[in-house]
């Protein structure tokens, strides 16, 4: 008999986080430290599961985070990791624990839910394509004299924060979260690191580049 939707139970993250790596790191990977704001210990009500056979058989990943839109206020929803074991799909848990995140995100006065996927579940249930990517491609170049890249690491983040605080439409992320972050090396879904553009000892930007294939560092000059 099913158990759930419920928050993820107390000394059950490891479970979960084997659950995720068996559904999206089959050739390799940790999802609980490639995505630590969706896993976070401190957090367990954001992670949403169907407990059967005294096991976690499904889960939706629901992080919740403030941000500002142009100064406006907002609070976010973000859903991620959404998956149930092979063994127990077809029984409608992706389904129920998406009804379930949503009203925990309207609990906790949510003005905009962000999915990661594409899936009918979310067409279903109300979610709208927002937009495309644009694709900028440019000619490799060296840097203007004077100018250099360098990866950013913790003792950069108060220089990350006073960059990213110039965004109009920005999360609202706190020392820790940055730490997390860096210390994740995630873009889209793919390895990255982040960096700051320096014009002699000044930073002037700050950007986040996915790795080549094979993990190798981008090429930067």
């Amino acid at each position: 008999m099913p158990v759930g939707p419920i928050p993820l139970p107390p000394g059950r993250i490891e479970e979960l986080v084997r659950l995720t790596n068996r559904v999206f790191r089959a050739r390799g990977g940790d999802m609980g430290r490639e995505y630590p704001l969706v896993f976070d210990p401190d957090r367990p009500e954001g992670m949403r599961v169907i407990l059967e056979d005294d096991k976690i058989v499904s889960h939706v990943g629901v992080a919740v985070r403030d941000a500002s839109l142009l100064g406006v206020p907002l609070r976010v929803a973000s859903i991620g990791a959404v998956c149930t074991d092979p063994e127990y799909r077809g029984r409608g848990f992706a389904g129920a624990l998406m009804e379930d995140a949503t009203a925990f995100a309207l609990q906790q006065k949510c003005q905009l839910m962000l999915i990661s996927g594409d899936r009918p579940l979310y067409r279903r249930l109300g979610a709208v394509r927002p937009g495309r990517f644009t694709r900028i491609e440019v000619a490799v170049a060296d840097l203007p004299p004077g100018y250099s890249l360098d990866r950013a690491g913790e003792a950069d983040i108060p220089e990350l924060i006073r960059l990213y605080q110039r965004e109009p439409v920005r999360f609202l992320r706190h020392p820790d979260y940055w730490r997390r972050l860096l210390y994740a090396a995630m873009l889209m879904n793919s390895p990255a690191d982040c960096w700051l553009v320096l014009d002699r000892e000044d930073s002037m930007a700050n950007l986040a580049l996915q790795r080549t294939a094979g993990d190798h560092l981008p090429t930067v000059r």
